[in-house]
């Protein structure tokens, strides 16, 4: 084996390693108590009068390297957990909806980012106008009156079950973007949010 031969295996392996360190799989347990937690964290959005028409992703979403934070309380590996299956995850399960949050499909979110906007704008923008959420591509004509673009990710649990950690990141237009990760814990058969531990905030 040349010795260029064998630094790849090297790499390959040494990827294929990294990749399943944090290889993250739910139990039963888990996966039935996914719609449950996260129909908590949704029902943030239909708190106080504020908050408009909210668009929920179907897809679900982990942050990225540059959203990750570093929250107080939250390990390393718990990050890791929630970014691997989150991304081994198609769909958000069925029915965790409250009154102000309607889900999109993925694609259908995908194709409305992917085409220009009907009615461009021209930037910079005059003082006191808002930029609405994706900016000159079709997202404001697909969904009008949408004032929050929501995106969650899976949950991730404590080996006893009863707590559970998930992360997620609002987009209302221009600058105005934050994450965060919430600490649900199970009380009663009922989860229910006990900390918010901000992220980032744009």
């Amino acid at each position: 084996m040349t010795r260029m031969a064998r630094m790849l295996f090297v790499a390959i392996a040494t990827l294929s390693v990294s990749k399943t360190a944090h290889s993250y799989q739910a139990t039963a347990v888990e996966v039935t108590a996914d719609k449950a937690v996260l129909a908590a964290v949704v029902s943030l959005q239909c708190e106080g009068n504020n908050r408009g028409n909210v668009l929920l992703s179907s897809k679900p979403s982990a942050p990225d390297a540059l959203h990750i934070g570093h929250p107080s309380g939250v390990t390393s590996d718990q990050i890791a957990d929630l970014v691997s299956r989150t991304e081994a995850t198609d769909a958000l399960p069925k029915g965790i909806e409250c009154p102000r949050v309607r889900v999109v499909p993925y694609a259908k979110l995908k194709a409305a980012f992917d085409r220009p906007a009907k009615h461009p704008m021209e930037f910079p923008v005059p003082a006191g106008v808002r930029i609405p959420i994706g900016a000159n591509t079709g997202f404001k004509d697909a969904f009008p009156g949408i004032g929050v673009l929501l995106r969650l990710s899976m949950p991730v649990y404590s080996e006893t079950k009863d707590t559970a950690v998930v992360y997620f990141s609002e987009d209302c237009g221009g600058l105005c973007a934050h994450g965060e990760y919430v600490e649900l814990r199970r009380v009663k058969d009922r989860w229910r949010v006990i900390r918010r531990i901000e992220a980032w905030t744009s």
